[in-house]
């Protein structure tokens, strides 16, 4: 789950880059791009909140290696780098929310504020990739994995579903798509092939 979430993230800082450069040329588009946004600012906050309080703390609770307590001590850090580069790319685009017409774009002020996101975001994945991960599936046992997946689910809500899960799968391979909703409910995948997948296709993105 850890790795679609963050091909996800990937996946929508390139949207965000691409906006970025282009939304002063297209405000027309301003509508698209804040509907893409914020579903991935909400995400991107949820699933380090989940990680905050429910995966690493039990990670922490497996171990008492010094190493392993740098890598999360390092997660955390980032987390502190990342969260507050999000709120600032949302302040300095007052243009994303504002109506058009409302004011010029800060065109220079949003690129850069993204463009340090997209660079410390992505050092932060590949970290998360290379050392949490690896720890995180050495140390922790089955109940542990049970329990963090609880958190995410209870934390989240079922109202977020319907848009959480074409949002995780968009843009993947067909086999990318059936491996990350394998995890998922038969029912509840049932429903999104009918109505959750073709609602979300119905509503505009992005650039």
């Amino acid at each position: 789950m850890m790795l679609a979430l963050h091909a996800a993230f990937r996946r929508d800082l390139g949207h965000l880059a691409r906006a970025a450069e282009g939304l002063t040329r297209r405000p027309e588009r301003r509508a698209a791009v804040v509907r893409g946004w914020v579903a991935f600012r909400d995400e991107l906050h949820h699933h380090h909140t989940v990680e905050d309080t429910s995966l690493w703390p039990a990670v922490r609770r497996r171990t008492s290696a010094c190493a392993d307590a740098e890598v999360l001590e390092a997660m955390e850090w980032e987390h502190g780098i990342v969260d507050p580069l999000v709120e600032v790319v949302e302040v300095v685009d007052a243009s994303l929310s504002a109506p058009a017409g409302a004011g010029p774009l800060d065109g220079s002020d949003l690129a850069a504020a993204v463009d340090e996101l997209h660079q410390q975001l992505s050092h932060h994945l590949r970290h998360e990739e290379q050392d949490a991960l690896p720890l995180a599936l050495r140390v922790l046992t089955a109940q542990d994995w049970h329990a963090s997946s609880a958190t995410a689910r209870k934390t989240k809500g079922l109202r977020t579903i319907p848009a959480f899960l074409p949002w995780l799968t968009d843009g993947r391979t067909a086999e990318e798509s059936a491996s990350t909703l394998a995890l998922f409910p038969g029912p509840l995948l049932a429903l999104n092939g009918r109505f959750f997948e073709p609602r979300y296709r119905r509503q505009d993105r992005w650039l």
